[in-house]
């Protein structure tokens, strides 16, 4: 075993250990898609930490994988590869981590500077830059000022591109280029120019019908049923057809998506310049501009619906809002009860998502109860037979389920005491609720005479020696 001298003690040296064995992940990120300019390529990054790691003769290194985060912006750690890395790291499979530079593992310098001071020393984890000549291992005491510096300038170097980059896109907005990811539906990129939008001619005549259903008198979530009712697929299943990966093949069309439709000003061939932000470099995270501070440009492609019609549109809209508020107003008795398990809930015979109803009301506003349905249940066509379950029924089911299975979920590591803290306030838990169910429960599958429950596990925790899910 290596040891440290008195002498280098003084320095603030810390001398390797020759004979620890290191499980070396690699790390590569690229901003961008990869295309290989300027040397900073995924390919040369790997190449590099490569041909450093078999160069580190006197030290064990072994190569447990390397993991690449290609396309993923260095602002933030919510990278795919970079959390399975980093749950390789909890679990203890790996010690060592090697980047091509600082910039590569992050660049906003505040999060940086916590994983390399207090994060990685805590788990022991030795983590080498090379091009910047930083190893965790042989530091000397100004080297935390040197990594500190060089972290805020690729912080600011980010900052100071989001600001090109935003004032570029704003530019060419201005000029009626369309730089959205997703054209609006009714809409096609042409072929000859990638910032020009045509109209889909079946699409379009889609657009136009709903807003003449609106104007016929039809709500929203009516026409929403038609157009499910008549097969017509709605955007994100569009998306899942043309083999994007952010589409969905049971999507459908809902009362919110067809109200986007008639409040979009583009149908008007009006382009919305400034509709929300998301600018570093103001230290801001993505929010959404005020209404009366959007910026318009008019005549940028074809329309969809004239300038009468859609004013008529947004006058019925103002006034079904005034409705919707004096119904709301008139029924302000009723009482409320909070969905403790949103979001969770799948059907068990078609896939889609259950959705709760409005509820059944006595006179005196005092709740009966709710139930839960599949959204495809009223579908003329390829509609869903799954009749629905009480959420009474189904909230005292799931709380003995909970019940039984919190006295089974044993700590398996030292390392628990947030998860365990977690399930402690649960153990003893005397009804469910929404923190209770989101903390614990990763999905529910129901079935007319089955409900599956699978449950998130941590690290540090495992059920009866189980895997991720228990029915």
């Amino acid at each position: 075993m290596g040891r440290k001298s008195r002498k280098n003690a003084q320095l603030g040296i810390v001398e390797e250990k020759e004979d620890l064995e290191y499980s070396v992940a690699m790390y590569a990120r690229l901003s961008v898609e990869d295309n290989g300019v300027n040397g900073s390529s995924i390919e040369n990054q790997v190449y590099l930490m490569k041909n450093y790691v078999e160069q580190q003769k006197k030290f064990n290194f072994n190569v447990y994988d390397t993991f690449v985060d290609n396309g993923y912006t260095g602002t933030d750690f919510q990278r795919p590869a970079f959390q399975d890395m980093m749950l390789r790291v909890k679990e203890g499979e790996i010690n060592c981590i090697v980047v091509k530079d600082l910039s590569r593992f992050g660049r906003n310098y505040i999060e940086v500077g916590e994983y390399l001071e207090r994060i990685f020393p805590c788990l022991g984890i030795r983590f080498i830059a090379i091009n910047d000549n930083f190893d965790s291992n042989s530091i000397q005491k100004n080297d935390g000022l040197l990594v500190s510096l060089k972290s805020i300038i690729h912080d600011a170097y980010t900052k100071d591109i989001s600001k090109k980059v935003s004032s570029s896109m704003n530019i060419k907005k201005k000029s009626g280029k369309f730089m959205g990811k997703i054209p609006p539906y009714g809409y096609i990129r042409s072929e000859t120019n990638r910032y020009k939008l045509e109209v889909h001619r079946e699409h379009g005549e889609v657009i136009k019908q709903i807003y003449t259903w609106f104007l016929g008198g039809l709500g929203v979530t009516a026409i929403a049923r038609k157009l499910n009712d008549r097969g017509i697929a709605p955007q994100m299943k569009l998306r899942f057809l043309e083999g994007c990966s952010d589409g969905r093949e049971d999507s459908l069309w809902h009362g919110s998506s067809v109200g986007e439709i008639l409040k979009n000003h583009y149908y008007l061939v009006w382009t919305v310049v400034r509709k929300s932000e998301n600018l570093l470099y103001k230290n801001r995270n993505a929010f959404t501009v005020p209404r009366q501070e959007w910026e318009f440009v008019k005549d940028t492609h074809e329309s969809l619906v004239d300038e009468e019609t859609f004013q008529r549109v947004q006058t019925m809209f103002l006034q079904s809002k005034e409705k919707w508020r004096l119904a709301r107003e008139k029924h302000h008795y009723r009482e409320g009860k909070e969905n403790i398990v949103c979001g969770l809930l799948i059907c068990g015979d078609c896939g889609g998502r259950l959705q709760r109803d409005t509820g059944y009301y006595k006179e005196d506003g005092t709740l009966v109860g709710h139930s839960f349905l599949c959204h495809k249940k009223y579908l003329k066509e390829g509609g869903c037979s799954f009749e629905g379950i009480k959420e009474d029924v189904l909230l005292e089911i799931l709380s003995e389920i909970c019940r039984k299975q919190m006295k089974l979920w044993v700590p398996t590591s030292k390392n628990h005491k947030e998860w365990g803290e977690k399930v402690s306030c649960c153990c003893e838990f005397q009804e469910l609720t929404t923190e209770i169910c989101q903390t614990l429960i990763e999905k529910i599958i129901i079935k007319e005479d089955r409900l599956q429950v699978y449950y998130k596990f941590s690290l540090e925790f495992s059920l009866n020696g189980g895997g991720k899910e228990n029915a």
